[in-house]
């Protein structure tokens, strides 16, 4: 992991890692890198440019995200098909939850967690179809499967609605989060590769292949 200086556009250092790095998890003051190879997070001390702690989640992590209220980390083992739940303050894993495909993406939400308000984590599983909601406050699961691939999924930001890019049918898929029923599909002018919110989150921007444009869905007006 390289640090930068920004104040003198300058390299500070150096982070050496066992393996890889994919990607860095920022939550507060605290952060980890995330090393797929071999499944784990490692706490980084930003101060003194080391490392201070590792936790293996599983054989390969593809990809990990911070849970809402910022107290866990979740990530979505490849081989092994799982969602696996860890309290890296601690070094310790909470929980592995199997999928019933090879994960392609997850989001969790909502954004802005409230007291009493379930949270959720929804998995893509790309080429099957699959997909899976998690209420991890109630320990529910439940699973919808799609005709032919879909890539990345979304929460709007209260987590009422989630948003999966259907590649299938060139289409957003909109679900109601707390019954995984279909709301509707609405037909964009490309593959839905690339989603990406608003500042306020009040509107999604898609792109990809089949057209050089940017398709607007204002979420609330659904």
């Amino acid at each position: 992991v390289t640090a930068l200086d920004l104040r003198s556009f300058r390299i500070a250092g150096k982070i050496r890692l066992p393996a890889a790095p994919s990607r860095i998890l920022v939550n507060g003051k605290n952060a980890f890198a995330l090393t797929p190879e071999n499944g784990s997070i490692h706490t980084l001390d930003v101060e003194n440019l080391t490392t201070t702690a590792s936790l293996r989640l599983a054989d390969d992590i593809i990809l990990a995200r911070f849970t809402p209220d910022g107290t866990h980390i979740a990530g979505l083992g490849g081989q092994s098909r799982e969602l696996v739940i860890a309290d890296p303050h601690n070094r310790k894993l909470v929980k592995r939850l199997p999928l019933a495909s090879t994960p392609f993406d997850m989001d969790m939400g909502p954004t802005e967690p409230q007291e009493g308000k379930p949270i959720y984590a929804g998995v893509s599983g790309g080429d099957s179809g699959t997909v899976e909601l998690f209420n991890l406050t109630t320990g529910t699961r439940q699973q919808t499967n799609l005709d032919g691939p879909i890539g990345n999924l979304r929460f709007r930001k209260d987590a009422q609605i989630t948003l999966v890019a259907n590649y299938h049918s060139q289409a957003l898929s909109v679900f109601d989060t707390a019954s995984l029923g279909a709301i509707c599909d609405l037909p964009v002018a490309m593959r839905p590769e690339n989603l990406c919110f608003s500042g306020d989150f009040g509107q999604l921007f898609l792109s990809g292949a089949g057209m050089d444009g940017v398709a607007i869905v204002f979420l609330y007006n659904m």
